[in-house]
């Protein structure tokens, strides 16, 4: 039996936080506490109380937004190349910049995108009680939520969910896919493993129940049980042409995860997250994948201080951001100061939600409001304020990688988080405290000065000024 799953909307006021105002400690409980002893009442109140936001008017981008759809400069016969296909000597990336023929990847990114997800047993390799029952479920209403949350409500992740186990009748351990004992993403590897992947896939699909709708599915995610061993790369088949239980050809993706993911169960719908994403069309792992500031990281979502949201420039790319919610300056061209008042990524919706400012034909700074609550709770308390990064579509991009320090510029990414003025790299290098700027703080680069001159709860106050102002 087969159930559809479409997870209700989440509300503002469960991802992001709440706006209000702060008020002062009255007399009475500054004096039950003690606080005021030996302190003039008023000066204390007047130090508790929290400074005024700036008395600002957002107003209009000095410049049209073509102007921060920063190109992907690479000839088309590289551009058609998904991520990881290797042509000749050329392995594929998606787009980082903007192509005037191109949005999104192998999955859709407007609409609906949907989901055949299933537990896969063999025979080899049983049902696992480390599944319930409803644990696939309540996965796929989470990702729901998120991808309704990432996209402002314009598109959704609609889930086929299979009850109970698939049991397919062979033994897993005679295809193995496998590079040794740990994940080998490399092209090499997926060449030597592919044959074993399209016979794995097609085994699968052909056990589903025969009542899913194979016609209007996308994608097929196994959830392999936890006694499959043989597993430890990731079984991706994109390459079609996988019959259904009745014999329909059909034009699936299939998406199982390697036996990494046995520990993960709980946050599959994380895992997952970042995995349709590369085959909706984005890159990720930059900038910075070991910050674990966004859902690209090469992090787990058990990670202190991880989060679940995309980079806005990404988010950008995947035109789920409205144009009138990116603030564009052309650095170039500024010659007076610009002040914008940011919504934080954690925040549903807002008026701006990024500033991008171009400085080469290429280049681009990037400006991002980011608060530890929402879609980043878990991260500290200090972890606010504005993450700044260069984005450079032209440069080298390594995909996975060592990445000891990850926001090195000796690992080749396609953007990279900028330290304010003063500020110095944290002991631990992959750790993105340094990089958040706070009220008072500047950033100076490429020509412009960057500075937070304000943080509310759910907002921040930023002017942009040419460098020598």
């Amino acid at each position: 039996m087969t159930r559809f799953l479409v997870a209700s909307l989440i509300t503002v006021s469960l991802l992001g936080g709440c706006a209000g105002s702060i008020s002062a400690p009255s007399k009475q409980e500054l004096e039950s506490s003690g606080a005021s002893e030996g302190v003039n009442e008023q000066e204390s109140l007047t130090e508790m109380t929290p400074e005024p936001a700036p008395d600002w008017t957002q107003a209009a981008s000095p410049n049209d937004i073509e102007a921060c759809k920063i190109p992907d400069p690479r000839p088309r016969s590289e551009q058609v190349l998904y991520r990881g296909v290797r042509q000749g000597g050329v392995i594929g990336r998606d787009p980082v910049g903007f192509t005037d023929w191109r949005r999104g990847g192998l999955l859709p990114i407007d609409g609906k995108m949907n989901i055949i997800i299933a537990k896969i047993a063999w025979e080899d390799a049983p049902p696992s009680a480390s599944i319930p029952d409803g644990s696939l479920e309540l996965q796929a209403q989470k990702m729901t939520e998120l991808g309704h949350f990432w996209s402002q409500g314009e598109f959704t992740y609609q889930f086929q969910v299979v009850e109970g186990w698939v049991e397919v009748p062979a033994n897993h351990a005679d295809y193995p896919i496998s590079a040794g004992d740990d994940v080998d993403h490399s092209p090499e590897a997926y060449a030597i493993a592919a044959k074993n992947i399209e016979v794995v896939s097609q085994m699968v699909v052909e056990n589903l129940p025969s009542d899913l709708d194979f016609s209007g599915a996308d994608i097929v995610v196994p959830v392999w049980s936890h006694n499959v061993s043989a597993f430890t790369m990731p079984v991706t088949w994109r390459g079609g042409g996988l019959r259904s239980p009745n014999g329909q050809v059909t034009d699936l993706i299939f998406m199982g995860n390697s036996t990494w993911m046995h520990s993960y169960l709980e946050n599959t719908w994380s895992i997952l997250a970042h995995d349709f994403l590369h085959l909706q069309g984005l890159n990720e792992h930059a900038p910075a994948p070991k910050f674990a500031t966004h859902i690209g990281g090469q992090v787990t979502p058990t990670q202190e201080g991880w989060s679940a949201l995309i980079p806005a420039w990404e988010t950008f790319l995947l035109g789920w951001f409205d144009d009138s919610q990116i603030h564009c300056i052309q650095a170039a061209e500024l010659t007076a100061t610009e002040q914008v008042i940011l919504t934080p990524l954690e925040e549903y919706g807002g008026e701006r939600k990024s500033i991008v400012i171009p400085t080469t034909d290429f280049k681009a700074l990037v400006i991002e409001s980011r608060r530890p609550v929402g879609y980043s709770e878990s991260w500290p308390d200090d972890f606010s304020g504005l993450l700044v990064y260069e984005v450079d579509t032209a440069r080298d991009h390594l995909d996975h990688g060592e990445n000891k320090c990850s926001n090195s510029r000796e690992n080749p990414k396609w953007a990279y988080y900028l330290l304010p003025d003063g500020a110095v790299e944290a002991d631990d290098c992959n750790s993105p405290a340094p990089y958040f700027l706070k009220p008072g703080m500047t950033l100076t680069d490429s020509g412009v000065t960057i500075e937070l001159v304000h943080s509310s709860e759910n907002a921040d106050f930023v002017s942009v000024a040419p460098a020598d102002e």
